[in-house]
């Protein structure tokens, strides 16, 4: 029991109270009602102390009582009569996912959203959440494949695959890509209320992970049947274009079917099928079989980012905020072109999500006359970084006038300025698409600085080349540019191009964008400054891509089947919006940390059971890392603070809602800190219990 105080009018009263659990929930209820608390002050001015001691001093010696048990039971071990050499040692539990849990079930509420839609459109009996929860958690504190994370599932306190078999796992993938767009739909909900984001600025952009397999998906014959609806749509498109019966139609023309006359036909309809309603490639014409190429398969060879064009791909795009919260993603085959897939994206995510009146942030890959115009249509704005070597020299020549740049107040970099050149035309090779646009153009001193280094060691590489007269086979390194080459093979390097460095040397240092504001809304138009601004966070989106790749290990990929890539892609969309989350809270909180030193805290994070009396007793841990983490590598910002003196996995307990565990704990005392429910079994696996 406890007092408590309220406020009813202009007088105070006071109560009585006590907490009890009910259902589950700790809820409070009156006892007693005092009386006014300006009448029993008149009376006792004494009073408030006197009831204190008689309701609460009982409580608070309860809880003496039970710090001097806890406190006997530290004590005892001290009290070894003998040695117990046959004892096993205290295995490490790590708790690390239990602040990634806190953000799961609390912040995003996928528990509420998996539980859902497992119990509407899925007849599997163990627990999706539980599967897709462990996969994500751990590709945020130990990322690596499925079966390893499966091996390790009895290494973490209250695992959630502690019950789940290997297949689980996989067959959770499967359940992710049938439904993803109902996933993240709600999660689009939530990262709304949780940052109050109103996108009006999306960023794009397009990698690729590769597969360590040495044959593609076209190769094994592999076909992407979770793409069959886009597949009998295409297909039944070129039947229609050349006048032939649909797939949907080939049983009211059967009488009518003649072989002969259909082997004169673009295709014959009725071989595309097998009598079980599978494709038969072999019966497919060349050119149907050329437009279903990137979607009948998905893992292909393409132009890979990291240069691994001897090994399957995938193309991932991806739209995050101007926050770096992940909006959307979409995969496509490795062989697919960034410029046609753009579209898809762009329009696939209006549809889904009636994203309109935004402005479209992207890099200078996905630059074209066409896309801006694209864009355009469906009723966005674009903000698209712009290759200076391919404006005309009119433009070129304003771009480097030091007249009419302005200088950009509150800027992470060294004289950064900027110009805005309006009524710029983009135009594609042919000049058949012109759109017109504003283009800012922008300098910086740091930037001129890294490219002359870049251009001084090409330079280098150009001379080395015309001195040995190295053959040049290629112009795609910029260093072979500015070789000159003339012999009858037309190979030999023999000078080097002057002309050629002098004009990139004057354009060190500057970059540009095009923009354009949305075509509705008159509001979104963005200032020459905040242009410049923007073209600074469009590191947001490749920070994102390195965070999918070096950390959570997107790539390399060991899953196979197109459905379960699909999943797993999915999967690590899910722990960098889990790791956005906790970012957000530290930052919020004033305790940034960098996603490293989150992973490293999480992985670090450990608890040792043991037994005293026959009670388990949890001794709070760490490893060395985390332990030095804390103490060498502390922010700059937080130094002076009292939050630098603090495990780095405390800070993110507490950003989170959780409370830090004690140095040594009981069960009751680690459900409460971790608000958790669950008895010592829950905790710990059977295996690991018999070892304590």
């Amino acid at each position: 029991m406890y007092i408590n105080i309220i406020s009813n009018g202009k007088y105070k009263y006071v109560y009585i109270n006590e907490s009890y659990r009910e259902n589950g929930k700790t809820k409070t209820r009156h006892v007693q009602k005092v009386g006014r608390y300006d009448l029993l002050e008149a009376k006792d001015p004494n009073f408030l102390e006197k009831l204190k001691a008689q309701y609460e001093e009982p409580r608070k010696r309860n809880e003496e009582l039970k710090a001097e048990k806890l406190n006997a039971m530290v004590a005892s071990l001290d009290k070894v009569i003998e040695p117990d050499y046959s004892s096993n040692a205290a295995p490490l539990l790590c708790y690390g996912m239990e602040p990634v849990r806190a953000v799961w079930n609390n912040d995003l509420k996928l528990d509420y959203r998996l539980n859902y839609l497992q119990e509407h459109y899925s007849e599997c009996e163990f627990s999706i959440n539980d599967a897709v929860f462990y996969l994500s958690a751990f590709k945020l504190i130990n990322p690596s494949s499925i079966a390893y994370a499966y091996d390790k599932r009895h290494q973490y306190l209250y695992s959630a695959a502690k019950d789940l078999k290997l297949p689980d796992l996989y067959h959770s993938l499967d359940f992710l890509q049938k439904h993803k767009d109902k996933i993240i739909k709600h999660l689009n909900q939530r990262v709304e209320e949780i940052t109050s984001r109103k996108l009006n600025m999306i960023f794009y952009d397009v990698t690729n992970a590769y597969f360590e397999a040495p044959l593609s998906d076209e190769e094994k014959k592999v076909i992407d049947n979770t793409n069959l609806e886009e597949i009998f749509k295409i297909i039944n498109e070129y039947l229609k274009k050349h006048n032939l019966p649909q797939l949907n139609e080939l049983e009211d023309y059967l009488d009518e079917y003649d072989e002969n006359l259909m082997s004169l036909e673009a295709c014959d309809p009725f071989k595309l099928l097998d009598d079980k309603g599978r494709l038969v490639l072999e019966n497919f014409p060349n050119d149907l079989l050329y437009e279903l190429k990137q979607y009948l398969f998905l893992r292909m060879r393409g132009l890979s980012k990291e240069h691994r064009f001897d090994l399957p791909l995938i193309s991932i795009a991806l739209v995050i905020d101007e926050l770096g919260f992940p909006v959307d993603y979409e995969i496509y085959a490795g062989c697919s072109s960034e410029f046609t897939t753009m579209k898809q994206s762009i329009e696939k995510i209006k549809e889904k999500y009636h994203i309109e009146d935004s402005v479209l942030v992207a890099d200078r890959g996905l630059n074209s006359a066409v896309n801006l115009q694209m864009l355009l249509k469906n009723g966005y704005g674009f903000l698209v970084a712009q290759k200076i070597s391919n404006l005309p020299e009119e433009i070129r020549q304003q771009m480097l006038n030091p007249d009419g740049y302005q200088t950009l107040e509150n800027c992470q970099f060294e004289n950064y300025r900027y110009k805005v050149i309006e009524n710029f035309i983009k135009e594609d090779n042919k000049k058949t698409v012109k759109v017109p646009c504003t283009l800012v153009v922008n300098f910086s001193k740091e930037r001129q600085e890294r490219d002359l280094l870049i251009l001084e060691k090409d330079r280098q590489e150009a001379l080395k080349a015309v001195e040995n007269n190295q053959r040049i086979y290629s112009k795609k390194k910029s260093w072979q540019q500015m070789v000159q080459i003339k012999d009858s093979s037309g190979s030999k390097a023999v000078s080097f191009n002057q002309e050629l460095y002098e004009k990139r040397k004057s354009e060190c240092g500057y970059a540009a964008m095009v923009y354009h504001k949305t075509p509705k809304d008159n509001a979104s138009e963005l200032k020459g400054e905040q242009i410049a601004s923007a073209y600074h966070q469009l590191v947001k989106i490749e920070e994102c891509f390195r965070i999918l790749k070096t950390n959570i290990r997107l790539r390399p990929m060991y899953v196979y089947s197109p459905a379960h890539i699909k999943g797993y892609v999915m999967i690590c969309y899910l722990s960098l919006l889990c790791y956005r989350i906790m970012e957000y809270k530290l930052n919020q909180a004033g305790t940034p940390l960098s996603f490293r030193r989150i992973s490293n805290a999480l992985k670090s994070a450990c608890v040792a059971p043991f037994k005293i009396n026959n009670e388990v007793m949890f001794l709070h841990t760490s490893t060395y890392d985390n332990i030095n983490d804390s103490l060498y590598n502390r922010d700059k910002e937080l130094e002076q603070s009292e939050v630098s003196q603090m495990l780095p996995i405390n800070v993110i307990m507490k950003a989170v809602n959780l409370n830090p565990l004690y140095k040594i704990n009981s069960t009751q005392n680690i459900n409460s800190l971790l608000r958790r429910r669950g008895a010592i079994e829950d905790m710990i696996s059977e295996e690991l219990m018999s070892k304590i």
